[in-house]
């Protein structure tokens, strides 16, 4: 899926017990009001 986004809601990183994430579309993000972490590369 070319140009979707990430959303991480759980990460080992912080403590969670698990890696959970999905992906969506653009604009499904910007329907939501996704906001892109300041941390994202």
């Amino acid at each position: 899926m070319q140009g979707a986004v990430l959303d991480r809601t759980k990460t080992l990183d912080y403590g969670d017990d698990e890696c959970n994430f999905y992906l969506m579309s653009k604009e499904r993000a910007a329907e939501i009001g996704f906001e892109t972490s300041p941390y994202a590369k």
